[in-house]
């Protein structure tokens, strides 16, 4: 990010390696915490993971549904500052569009609105309560965990199956969308 002007600005650059440190690292973190748990020294299946699988990226039914939530909300919570500005990055970028396509481009100049639109963006980012970006960053967890889930046969777990886990969550480090 440069600042010009007391403006800020946010480079190509900048933004690529904001969505490579969010998926590779704060990601990597979350997808590991709903897959495994510790049992003394081994790494198990965390039955989450299995009961999410279940629904095949259907919304989840009573305690699952909560306990998904409830993995998201502490996650997010326990989170350092620059994690959870990752994240925010990472939500806005997904969620470019839906906020683009809320505002109504007709009514002013290229310019002013371009200008405007960067405002509330930059808003989201130091109100993320108040703007409801840390509500569209939990919905867009929600959704990629659902979709991760899903991605399993858990019919026969065997001890290849944290292998194949673990490729997994390595595998959505490198993707650019889910």
């Amino acid at each position: 990010m440069i600042t010009i002007d007391d403006k800020l600005y946010v480079t190509k650059e900048m933004a690529f390696v904001m969505m490579e440190y969010t998926r590779k690292i704060v990601l990597k973190k979350l997808l590991n915490r709903l897959s495994f748990r510790s049992d003394g020294k081994k790494k198990k299946l965390n039955y989450l993971l299995q009961n999410l699988n279940y629904y095949n990226g259907d919304t989840p039914e009573g305690d699952d549904y909560f306990e998904l939530h409830n993995l998201i909300s502490k996650f997010i919570n326990n989170t350092s500052e620059t994690e959870q500005t990752a994240l925010y990055f990472w939500t806005l970028n997904h969620n470019y569009m839906m906020y683009y396509d809320e505002k109504d481009t007709e009514i002013e100049e290229e310019d002013t609105f371009d200008q405007r639109f960067g405002r509330e963006l930059a808003l989201k980012m130091y109100e993320p309560k108040v703007s409801g970006l840390k509500s569209d960053l939990e919905d867009l967890l929600y959704k990629y965990l659902l979709v991760f889930s899903s991605e399993f046969d858990f019919s026969c777990i065997d001890k290849s199956t944290i292998r194949t886990v673990k490729r997994t969550i390595k595998e959505y480090g490198n993707r650019f969308d889910f």
